[in-house]
């Protein structure tokens, strides 16, 4: 009998029954069913180890398929999780499922759809695409692009220099390590840049912006709805405030204060932004925190 590649799985006995649990394909899942090669599922939680071009239809239980050697892998509908191993770039298409897809040690396009899915980009420059649900992407080593779609979502860049965006809906995005860059969008955002030197734009809604360690910009373009807060502006530390999208200077700045923080007012009319300085009163700002 053919196997699994190790360690892609580990195996279970119990009595006449042999199950797989594959690792990253779904938390505590244990397949039944492994298949190798081309078929249709059973009414089973089935696992189909195929390479590039063979076809595969998932039956009632939770299905996976593992695709070796990276290539082009389409989910059909009835298919909830699918893989790459190997380090060939590779894609892989979700359907409407709430979908694992988990990308190898290769450049990989993994695309969620609807659904509430979990994208694993690994090693490798990966391409996120979540899509409308609530999904949760992690990008890995290697300098990866996320974007989360609407819904409420959850980014990781992980290593590497990340692009991280948003979209509609209360997203979260984390850069993790390395010099990021996040994009919030629209909704009630929460970016938190981590280790590096990471740019944070907040986009519409009011957002919550943390730069973590070493040296961040805070960036604001014209025209933005809702306050952002800014919660650990550190000019020592080298972090900025970048305003050059308003083509201003210090002196047409407003302050306010507001408890313990300040609120900064930039541009006029339907262009006007405000922000939010925890920590700051007014007599502390000074004009080297912003870049004009």
């Amino acid at each position: 009998m053919a196997t699994l590649p190790s360690p892609f799985y580990s195996q279970y006995a119990s009595g006449s029954d042999l199950s797989f649990l594959v690792n990253n394909v779904r938390p505590n899942t244990l397949f039944e069913q492994a298949f190798f090669g081309p078929g249709t599922g059973t009414d089973k939680d089935d696992i189909f180890y195929i390479t590039e071009g063979n076809e595969v239809k998932g039956g009632k239980g939770y299905d996976a398929v593992v695709q070796a050697d990276g290539g082009t892998l389409k989910l059909d509908k009835s298919v909830e999780s699918g893989v790459l191993t190997g380090d060939q770039d590779g894609k892989i298409v979700g359907n409407k499922s709430d979908n694992n897809l988990v990308g190898n040690d290769g450049d990989n396009l993994l695309k969620g759809g609807d659904g509430k899915d979990v994208l694993i980009g690994n090693d490798g420059d990966d391409k996120l695409l979540g899509g409308p649900g609530n999904d949760k992407l992690s990008g890995g080593d290697g300098n990866d692009i996320l974007k989360g779609g609407s819904g409420k979502d959850q980014l990781f860049g992980g290593d590497g220099e990340d692009v991280l965006k948003g979209g509609a809906g209360r997203d979260k995005l984390f850069g993790m390590a390395g010099d990021d860059k996040l994009f919030g969008a629209d909704g009630k955002d929460l970016l938190i840049g981590g280790a590096g030197n990471d740019t944070l734009f907040g986009g519409n809604g009011k957002d919550e912006l943390t730069g973590g360690d070493d040296a961040d910009v805070f960036g604001f373009l014209k025209g933005e709805k809702g306050i952002d807060f800014i919660t650990d502006f550190n000019f020592d530390d080298g972090d900025r405030i970048d305003l050059t999208d308003f083509k201003t200077d210090f002196s047409k700045l407003g302050f306010k204060d507001d408890g313990g923080d300040v609120v900064v007012t930039v541009g006029s009319g339907k262009n006007a932004v405000k922000f939010k300085l925890l920590g700051y009163n007014v007599s502390d700002i000074d004009p080297s925190f912003f870049q004009f």
